[in-house]
């Protein structure tokens, strides 16, 4: 495997609007990141092309995937359809995939200072220049809204960032 720093690392993250995604060149520095909606009675075998687009387009050497059957996952059968479709995709196209569980990303940024989603959420925004830039993180959900689309982008990158810090705890280990 190649060093962290030499890494094309695609964080994919699904959710009932469709998904959001992040690419990777290093810790912190995203070359790449938006958000697809997926509508109509074929979300899933859409968004799965969408993603074998972005594959083909990018050529990842990694894709981060949430974890969602170990067991204390909530998340809806469709959403783990995609997620396990989105694996089956990366794997086609000969790209190693890593699932971390939200269990594992929380306890991360627990270490990182950031205990809650929206803290979480701030930390990325303010270690990337480009989503600071670009305002990508929304306000503080009020609890009578419904949560914005942007903090799929993050739950993305939380992916991403839990990774690098583990390749760089493993370099550092050794």
């Amino acid at each position: 495997m190649k060093p962290p720093r030499e890494q094309l690392v695609l964080a994919f993250y699904p959710n009932t609007r469709g998904f959001a995604f992040v690419l990777f060149e290093g810790p912190f520095a995203p070359v790449d990141w938006g958000l697809v909606r997926l509508r109509g009675a074929e979300k899933n075998r859409t968004g799965v092309a969408r993603l074998a687009e972005l594959l083909s387009r990018q050529r990842p050497d990694v894709v981060l995937l949430e974890d969602m059957f170990d067991g204390n996952s909530r998340r809806h059968d469709r959403i783990r359809d995609l997620n396990a479709a989105a694996q089956e995709a990366a794997s086609r196209a000969g790209i190693e995939c890593i699932h971390y569980s939200q269990k594992q990303v929380h306890a991360q940024f627990v270490e990182l200072g950031a205990p809650k989603r929206y803290a979480r959420a701030a930390f990325i925004a303010r270690r990337i220049p480009e989503f600071q830039r670009l305002r990508l993180l929304p306000p503080p959900r009020k609890v009578w809204n419904s949560e914005s689309a942007r903090m799929a982008i993050f739950d993305a990158a939380a992916l991403a960032i839990t990774f690098f810090e583990e390749m760089a705890n493993e370099q550092f280990e050794q």
